[in-house]
Formats: C-alpha cells, sequence, structure tokens
C-alpha cells in the first residue's frame, strides 16, 4: 500500500485535510475521549510517524465537522427517544406480574419521583399514566412506539 501523502508538493505545509483514512479511523476512536487537538495530534503522530500526522488545523476541521454531523444526526431521531424514555420508565414494573402488590408499589414508587425526560427536561408523571403506558405497552408493543 501507497502511503498517503500529507505534505503538499508547492509549498512544502502539511494538507489542511485528512486524506489517510487510518489516521481518520483512529481519529475517530480518539473523539470518544474528551482529548485536546494536541493530544490528538500526538497520539496520531505515535500511532503513525510524523509523515502521516496531519496539521493541527486539519484535525480542529476533521473534528468539528464529526461534531457537527452527531449533532444532526441526533436531532433527527427525537419521537424514537421518546418511546426509548417511557419503556426505560416502565421496563422496572413490567417484571412483576399484573395486579400484584409489587407492581402497585413500584408504579407508585417511579410515580413518587420527578424524571428528566429525553429532552432534558424534568417531568412528574402520575400513577395513572404509568398504568396506561404499561397497558398499552402489553396490549401491542408495537402501538406502544407509535403513541408519542
Amino acid at each position: 500500500m501507497k502511503p498517503t501523502q500529507i505534505y503538499d508538493r508547492k509549498r512544502g505545509r502539511r494538507s489542511l485535510e485528512i486524506r489517510d483514512s487510518d489516521v481518520a479511523k483512529l481519529i475517530d476512536e480518539l473523539l470518544i475521549d474528551p482529548l485536546t487537538i494536541v493530544e490528538i495530534m500526538s497520539k496520531v503522530k505515535t500511532a503513525f510517524g510524523d509523515n502521516r500526522t496531519p496539521s493541527r488545523s486539519a484535525i480542529h476541521r476533521f473534528v468539528q465537522r464529526r461534531t457537527k454531523e452527531f449533532k444532526k444526526a441526533e436531532r433527527e431521531r427525537p419521537e424514537r427517544t421518546e418511546a426509548e424514555w417511557r419503556f426505560q420508565l416502565i421496563r422496572p414494573i413490567l417484571d412483576f406480574p399484573k395486579h400484584s402488590y409489587e407492581r402497585g408499589a413500584a408504579i407508585r414508587e417511579v410515580s413518587r419521583f420527578e424524571h428528566t425526560d429525553h429532552k432534558g427536561r424534568k417531568r412528574t408523571i402520575t400513577a395513572a399514566q404509568i398504568r396506561r403506558w404499561i397497558s398499552t405497552f402489553e396490549t401491542s408493543k408495537i402501538g406502544f412506539l407509535d403513541d408519542v
């Protein structure tokens, strides 16, 4: 495999784009941890050497582009997160048998507290709401996800 050229032949400077797929993959993996651009650059230099290490501004642009793509993807799935949040709230209650004292106690326990929903808002959920969600889930699991 021919190594990717990082330097611009005319000016002798590093390219402002990351064209090396191996380097891009490593940077994607490093974005999981909160690292500075200089720390990312040093880890890339350690892994691939000086010739394949992109410039600081190229890494910065790459990180900005990935962050923008991630935020856009998060905005495009709000309905699914509402259903997921509801299911996460009632899932422990579903372990108890129907009409049991333990299930009623679990419903009362969940309704006692204020919960942070999928959008970060504080919400108080009533016992009646929880019972409705459980009933909808138990009758048709697919309909539960549609009833947002």
